[in-house]
Parts: structure tokens; C-alpha cells; sequence
């Protein structure tokens, strides 16, 4: 049964998912849908029916929860109605979820706790109302969990009765912690959840999720709240098994580098014990594609594939028999293959010389992505730009030695790494070395203003361009930090080299960063090209500002490579 629904610019697509060929079927006709943000489909019971929830804006999740029979809308409810909690947190990857139970008569979502602080100075409230009210915490500061989390400080379980209508905001009883990523446990007796630990501070948590954090069990019948993981370790993201006998998640050492490698748990719901099912990726292949699973029905599994010379695409395949993973095979979707004209890459390997190798593993290679034509052109002729993406030592995607190989040595080892390869490229493609321009974002933009102000570089490349997307990381001069602190973190600054810098160089940042603080960059300011866009983050990914900075990007290139 396939129906189609639009409300409010979200498209809704309505499919009972039980055959491959259906599931394909589903997903080709979802991706011509670009509105179509997330959609949840729950078992079809003894009737036929379905119930559907699918949705797109904030608005959408906290006015207009609703629930479909068929192809009628047979409830709608205003979560904020009942005024027992906050704004509903979307599907945001960090916190939000909106589940079914297993018997479909409530679903499970996740909001921010509701403050009911006044002034000092408010009028008492009436007789008889069970409210509680705080005075003098109206302007109370609340710490919020950082970029792309803005307005998110405590979340909370919460549950609507579809009988009822009635919301239920579930106590954990855990101090200083917020839910996250819960599931309904078997036969629906309490919830499993992530919970982020709240103290010593909310740091930004999406690119960090190596903070505390653990694996917790909220019992309806004994209201106890049991925890499941290891304490000592960061544990996330609990998925049940179809047979519900199970769950796995996603664990790894409390601190250390940002986005280092997880190991892939196992929960026996009946034993009560923890096994190790994928132990931690110390090194990975360099194959310069990646597959990222976007859902899973049965054996039925459907991932985005990526490759440098064509759009994203969604390809689906069926597990195969116990021990024969690897003889998996994929079937894309989707006719048009997207793939760019007159467009080639391959990845190139590179090995550093001994006097480079890292102290901690000196076997350590690293790798990078080049894109070029196919096709012979003049190199005066700016059709298009070779693009090397250089995946230096450090990078994610490549196992947990390669990341764990680089704090200490940030602004040397990752900036050489780059040098190196960019000289090897241009040497071995016979590339022009006076039409050469750099950019990055993030890290990239850290390692940019290395590359244009180091002496090494600049003596090679007197022509080098730079585009700084983002911020440029440094240290905050609003604290004082003791005298080996403030060395050891000059030494792996850019801002050193400032003085060096002959290159036209152009900055561009988000004006609301809260990842690296903004006045890090205007530090460049006086002596550079700065563009500033407001309303974007760490990422600059507004549709208006993204095409801009692509725009401005061109020019700056083009204009400076005459």
C-alpha cells in the first residue's frame, strides 16, 4: 500500500515494509523528497493498520503530534498544552527520540525541563494550586550543551498516553544528568536511556562525545533506575535486537581526542552481562569510500554511500549468513547514478620519512583524495581545480592509532603532513607550483594559517592562497593559564606566524561559533579579508551563507591566480 500525504511542506509516504524489493521501492520514492526529514513506521497490527509519525520543524514535534490510520489522521495532540515540560528536542543525534511502545498505545519522546521561576516581587500564587514556584531565579544562568545544542540544558523522559492524551514526564532520579536516546524496554515494563553526565560543565557535546556518560535502566515497577553500563567508561546509544533478547551501544574511554574510536557492546537482557562484540579499530583501510547506515528493517539494510566524484547515494542490501559479512552485496537506488563528468579520483598513500615517523608508532602512514579532470586542458585555463584532500596523521577514519598519534604535536606533525603530501602531488601529477591555493575548515582552518605562515611554506609556495572557513583554534584570553600552559599552547598557534604571512588570505566564520570563540579569528582581522555570517555556527551550512561563501571562495581564488 503506497500513500502519499503533504502538509505543511513535509512529504509523507506511507509504505508496510515486508520484501527487499518493497523496502527499495520505499527508498526510491523517498529520495526525489528532499522536505522529507525523518520518518517513523511501527509494525502493522492484526487490521492492517499503521501508524505513522513523520515530521520536519521544531514547531511540527511540539504542536502537531500526530497519529495515522491508514490514510485518515485519527489524533492530534499539543504536547505543550499540559505545560509539564519544555520545548520537545528534535532528532538532533545528541539527545532527542520519539519512540513507540511495543503494544502502540504511547510513545516515548524526550524535552527540555520546565522552570517555574519568578522575580521576587511576583504575586503569591492562589490558594490551591500544587504548582511550585522558585522566586528569585527568574535570570538564574543555565548552562546550555554548546553548538548545535543551543537551548538544550536538561532533558527529560517523557510520555504520551494515546488513550489518555495525558503526558507523563518520567523522574530518573539521577542528580545532574540528562536523558538521552531512550528506548522502550521488552514488554514495555521501563526505558533504557543514555545518560550524559552533567558535571563539571556542559561542554559541546556533538563533537565530543567521549565525556562521561552510561547506559541506565528506568523500572516502572520498582522505580528504581539501574545502571547497565560500565560506569568508568563513555556509553551511548542503546538499539534493541528485533528479538528484543538484546541491545548493543557504542563505548570508549572517558576523555582523550575528540572522535576516537568506540568499541560496539553488547546487553544480554536475560543474563544481565556485558560483552564485547567489535573490540576498538586500532587501524583501518585506505579506501577513500565510506557507507553510513541509515536504517534497518529485518535483514534489510539501507546506508548512504559517498564518493568523491558524485552525489551522495543510497544503496540497500540483505545480511547474509552468519560469518559471510563480507560477502554482503549492495543494490543502488535510484536510475540517475549522479556521478560528475569529466571527473576522476584515486587515493594516494603516503609514507613519511624517518625523520618525520611518530615516536608513539612509526609505522603510521597517512593518506589523501585527489580529484582532476579527465579530460587535457591548459593549466592557464581555470575550468577546474585539482583538489587534494590530505588525510593526515590524526584524521578520523582511520583507527584509533592514527588519532591517538597527534595530541602533543598539533601545528607541527599535521602541518608537515600536509606540506608533504602537497609537494609529492604536485610533483609526481606535474602540477604548476605558481598556481597553488589552500583552504579548511575547523581543523583545516588551523592548519591553513600554519601553512601560509610557516617560513618552510612560504619560501616553496610564494604564491599560496588561503581560505579559512570557521574559526582558527587558540586559546582564550579571558582566563589566565600558568606559564608551561600558555608556552605549550603558543607553540601549537598560528597566531605566531602571523608576521610571516605574504599570502592574500581571506577568513570567513559563523558569527554565532560557540565551538572556537569568534575574537579568534577578528585576531587576523586587521591584516586579512573577513567575512562574518551571522546566524551560523561552527559549521557555515545556512543555504544563503553557504552559497555565498562557495561564490566568494571562486572569486578570491580566481582573482588572485591571474
Amino acid at each position: 500500500m503506497d500513500i502519499p500525504y503533504k502538509e505543511g511542506g513535509t512529504i509523507l509516504k506511507i509504505l508496510i515494509l515486508s520484501k527487499m524489493e518493497k523496502a527499495v521501492t520505499l527508498y526510491r520514492d523517498l529520495v526525489q523528497y528532499a522536505s522529507t526529514s525523518y520518518i517513523g513506521i511501527s509494525k502493522p497490527d492484526s487490521a492492517g493498520s499503521i501508524k505513522i509519525r513523520a515530521g520536519q520543524t521544531q514547531r511540527d514535534l511540539e504542536r502537531a503530534e500526530k497519529v495515522w490510520n491508514q490514510s485518515c489522521k485519527t489524533l492530534n495532540v499539543d504536547l505543550l498544552a499540559s505545560e509539564k515540560h519544555g520545548k520537545v528536542y528534535d532528532k538532533d543525534g545528541s539527545f532527542g527520540c520519539l519512540e513507540w511502545s511495543r503494544k502502540e498505545d504511547k510513545i516515548l519522546y524526550i524535552a527540555e525541563k520546565k522552570y517555574k521561576s519568578v522575580s521576587y516581587f511576583a504575586k503569591e500564587k492562589k490558594a490551591g494550586d500544587k504548582e511550585e514556584i522558585v522566586k528569585g531565579e527568574e535570570y538564574l544562568f543555565r548552562e546550555e550543551w554548546g553548538e548545535g545544542l543551543v537551548g538544550k540544558h536538561h532533558a527529560q523522559l517523557c510520555v504520551l498516553d494515546l488513550d489518555t492524551q495525558e503526558v507523563t514526564v518520567l523522574e530518573s532520579m539521577l542528580y545532574n544528568v540528562s536523558v538521552a536516546y531512550a528506548r522502550w524496554a521488552p514488554d514495555d515494563k521501563g526505558i533504557v536511556f543514555t545518560g550524559w553526565h552533567e558535571d563539571p560543565y556542559r561542554l559541546g557535546l556533538i563533537y565530543c562525545p567521549m565525556r562521561k556518560s552510561s547506559i541506565f535502566y528506568l523500572n516502572f515497577e520498582t522505580t528504581e533506575c539501574v545502571l547497565l553500563s560500565d560506569a568508568e567508561m563513555s556509553s551511548r546509544y542503546p538499539v534493541f535486537s528485533p528479538d528484543d533478547d538484546s541491545f548493543v551501544y557504542l563505548q570508549n574511554k572517558i576523555g582523550g581526542p575528540h572522535m576516537q574510536c568506540s568499541s560496539l557492546m553488547k546487553f544480554d537482557w536475560k543474563a544481565g552481562e556485558n560483552t564485547t562484540v567489535v573490540e576498538v579499530v586500532k587501524d583501518a583501510p585506505m579506501d577513500g569510500c565510506s557507507l553510513t547506515v541509515q536504517n534497518v528493517q529485518g535483514n534489510v539494510v539501507v546506508a548512504e554511500c559517498s564518493s568523491p566524484a558524485r552525489r551522495n547515494f543510497l544503496v540497500v542490501g540483505c545480511f547474509p549468513a552468519a560469518g559471510k559479512e563480507e560477502t554482503m552485496v549492495w543494490c543502488e537506488l535510484g536510475t540517475n547514478s549522479g556521478k560528475f563528468e569529466d571527473v576522476d579520483w584515486k587515493v594516494i598513500e603516503h609514507v613519511p620519512t624517518a625523520e618525520r615517523q611518530n615516536a608513539r608508532n612509526s609505522t603510521l602512514k597517512y593518506s589523501s583524495i585527489l580529484m582532476y579532470p579527465t579530460f587535457d586542458q591548459s593549466f592557464d585555463e581555470k575550468k577546474l581545480l585539482v583538489f587534494p584532500h590530505v588525510n593526515y596523521r590524526g584524521s578520523c577514519g582511520y583507527g584509533n592509532d592514527s588519532i591517538y598519534c597527534l595530541p602533543g604535536l598539533c601545528g607541527d606533525q599535521d602541518v608537515k603532513d600536509v606540506q608533504s603530501a602537497a609537494e609529492e602531488v604536485i610533483k609526481k601529477e606535474n602540477f604548476p607550483e605558481n598556481r597553488v591555493v589552500i583552504w579548511g575548515g575547523s581543523h583545516g582552518g588551523f592548519l591553513t594559517c600554519h601553512l601560509v605562515g610557516q617560513t618552510s611554506i612560504k619560501q616553496q609556495y610564494a604564491e599560496i592562497r588561503s581560505h579559512v572557513e570557521s574559526g582558527i583554534k587558540n586559546f582564550d584570553h579571558s582566563t589566565i593559564p600558568n606559564p608551561k600552559t600558555l608556552e605549550a599552547m603558543w607553540t601549537c598557534s598560528p597566531l605566531q606566524y602571523v608576521d610571516q604571512i605574504k599570502a592574500p588570505v581571506m577568513i570567513m566564520i559563523g558569527k554565532d561559533d560557540l565551538r572556537v570563540p569568534t575574537k579568534q579569528s577578528y585576531e587576523l582581522y586587521k591584516a586579512l579579508n573577513y567575512i562574518a555570517y551571522p546566524d551560523n555556527g561552527h559549521p557555515i551550512v545556512k543555504v544563503d551563507s553557504e552559497a555565498d561563501a562557495c561564490i566568494n571562495i571562486y572569486k578570491w581564488f580566481t582573482e588572485h591566480l591571474v
